[in-house]
């Protein structure tokens, strides 16, 4: 997103006392092709202008055009791009989950020298819940390297990983915020059990979280998602 700066002297006030609202705002965006609202978006503008071509918003008196600049900078600001998947049985059984699978590829341009060093530039963070379970916010690529690839690889172009756990001190608590808060883990509800006594995630549905965090500033597509589970044995 690039900025420009408007001249000071303009202001934008939409309410005159701001403390008699709680501010419940958000940005979705709409899919022509499929039509339907597909995207919640952190970024909150005063104005958006458009042209045929383009799209810029106004926020704080500076000016943004969208789809350009580094990837994932909203306002001086880097931040994660992810997309919430949600997988269930159709049969109504429970499942225990094995792996979660993925395949994706990084957008290369003309100063990219090493197109083979892309293929090992993959997400960078998996969060995986159901109903009464959560794995916690896992960095991948910190796993890459204190497991050596043990957990989680890259096979013809499918990324697969299995080092998830539940993570939760108990069942029955409500463990994640609401949408304005991207529906994040409360850290009160996370317990302090080893490793080795955390539960396998069963239930009848996932929701997997996948994570790019836009460090590397180029641009991740995400082209597809699985996952592999078996049924369930109390």
């Amino acid at each position: 997103m690039l900025k420009s700066t408007i001249p000071s002297g303009s202001v934008c006030l939409l309410f005159e006392d701001a403390t008699e609202f709680e501010d419940r705002s958000f940005t979705v965006s709409y899919s022509v092709k499929l039509g339907a609202w597909v995207f919640f978006h952190d970024y909150i503008p005063d104005y958006y202008i458009t042209t045929r071509e383009k799209l810029f918003n106004v926020t704080n008196q500076e000016f943004y055009q969208h789809h350009e600049g580094t990837p994932g900078n909203y306002y001086d600001e880097v931040k994660s791009f992810f997309v919430d998947v949600a997988f269930r049985t159709t049969d109504n059984i429970e499942l225990l989950l094995e792996t979660v699978n993925w395949i994706s590829s990084l957008l290369l341009d003309k100063s990219d020298n090493n197109s083979r060093d892309s293929e090992w530039n993959t997400l960078t963070h998996i969060t995986i819940w159901n109903s009464q379970q959560h794995t916690g916010r896992i960095a991948i690529s910190q796993l890459f390297q204190n497991l050596q690839y043990d957990t989680s690889r890259n096979t013809n172009g499918q990324w697969s990983f299995n080092d998830f756990r539940n993570i939760l001190a108990s069942r029955g608590t409500q463990f994640l915020y609401d949408l304005f808060q991207d529906y994040g883990l409360d850290p009160s509800t996370v317990g302090n059990k080893p490793w080795y006594e955390l539960d396998l995630l069963q239930d009848k549905y996932f929701i997997v979280r996948f994570e790019f965090d836009n460090t590397i500033e180029k641009t991740l597509i995400l082209h597809d998602t699985t996952i592999q589970a078996k049924k369930a044995h109390r």
